[in-house]
């Protein structure tokens, strides 16, 4: 058994379900600055992969739920739950957290397109798709307890909101 990496576009749900779920759990936000040389000219931070992958190996457990947009990158979990959500719902999530209309565009550019769930099927492991479209913390939760206890799969590919990107151009 390995931790599970729970993952996804930043607003789909992954710190929610996380804190809600009955496992150990460990945030990749705690380790931005230590797996870090800093920020960009953005703000954001220049995260180094490998670094992070040490720092999280030495505190993790086999139980644990390693909750964040990169953990599917780190190489510790052999298996991945990619969060999806509509980006018109996205949009509403990320509003109310005040980001600015670049980035919200970035997110949800990468949304409709399935990014991170391309990324985590590029690392050969399993991974499920779990959309959290109009769905209360609860019933997400319980998808996710399925998932860990190998009951139900969530295969990839059934979630597509490609056609939000027509809208938008």
């Amino acid at each position: 058994m390995s931790p599970l990496a729970l993952t996804g576009t930043p607003g789909t749900g992954k710190t929610t379900l996380a804190r809600l779920l009955e496992h150990p759990r460990l945030e990749l936000s705690d380790y931005y600055k230590a797996s870090s040389d800093g920020r960009d000219e953005s703000g954001e931070w220049q995260i180094d992969l490998t670094r992070m992958a040490a720092a999280v190996a030495r505190d993790t457990s086999p139980e644990a739920v390693i909750e964040g947009h990169l953990s599917h990158r780190l190489g510790l979990c052999e298996t991945v739950v990619v969060l999806r959500c509509h980006p018109d719902e996205l949009r509403e999530r990320l509003g109310a957290r005040g980001y600015a209309e670049a980035k919200l565009r970035e997110h949800l550019e990468a949304e409709a397109m399935g990014i991170i769930t391309a990324e985590a099927l590029e690392t050969g492991t399993k991974v499920h798709e779990l959309d959290t479209t109009g769905q209360l913390p609860a019933a997400s939760v319980a998808a996710l307890a399925t998932i860990l206890a190998g009951a139900k799969d969530y295969q990839p590919g059934r979630i597509d909101f490609s056609e939000a990107i027509l809208g938008w151009y």
